[in-house]
């Protein structure tokens, strides 16, 4: 004779499907909790965007912290070191990006005296930024590429850190022809490693080889 099913497993007086579903319910309040709309960003430019701002400052401050011990100075222990250069640095996009620059930033302003710092960046993408002490100015990309070129000509920067490297920061450094340091982005190593899955990418954070840059 067939055997009937055992019963579903109790836990004290509660079946399982109701503390699973209380599992999830509860999991969803806490999220509700953590990302509830008055922390939110939502910039009006690019409704997509939606990212918690404290979430991003303390990536920020963590991000900064491990990269405080890199010296950018000169080997002599900081004799000799340029003072008062004034630097753009270009990061358009995206969000997380844009944060995992935040070091390079720090180093110049702490590392360098008198370091002015500019930072260039897509409008829609700025507050993720704007409270960071180390900027001194933003620039925003914009539709008349031809007055946003003349507003930067006008800052007579010294140097351009270029940390996105496209044909549109390609433009602006050409426009501007001032010494440049451009971030290597690998693309060809990453083609490889997406087509054809060899993983060619040096073992080095994507922060350090942000820093390699200056």
């Amino acid at each position: 004779m067939w055997k009937s099913r055992p019963p579903a497993p109790r836990w004290g007086n509660l079946d399982w499907p109701p503390l699973i579903l209380t599992n999830i319910f509860l999991h969803y309040v806490f999220v509700a909790f953590v990302f509830h709309p008055a922390s939110l960003l939502c910039n009006p430019i690019d409704p997509i965007i939606l990212v918690d701002k404290t979430l991003v400052n303390s990536l920020q401050n963590m991000i900064e912290e491990e990269a405080e011990h890199i010296d950018l100075s000169s080997p002599t222990g900081g004799q000799g070191a340029v003072q008062g250069m004034k630097f753009l640095i270009i990061r358009f996009s995206s969000i997380g990006d844009i944060v995992l620059t935040t070091p390079v930033v720090r180093c110049l302003k702490k590392q360098v005296p008198n370091a002015t710092i500019h930072y260039l960046v897509k409008p829609q993408f700025k507050t993720v930024i704007e409270t960071n002490p180390y900027i001194d100015k933003f620039h925003v990309l914009q539709q008349d590429w031809d007055q946003m070129i003349e507003e930067l000509k006008a800052e007579d920067f010294d140097y351009v850190i270029d940390l996105h490297h496209n044909l549109r920061t390609l433009r602006v450094k050409k426009a501007l022809k001032l010494t440049s340091f451009s971030f290597n982005k690998l693309n060809i190593e990453k083609l490889i490693f997406v087509k054809l899955k060899w993983n060619v990418m040096p073992k080095v954070h994507i922060i350090d080889r942000y820093l390699e840059t200056v």
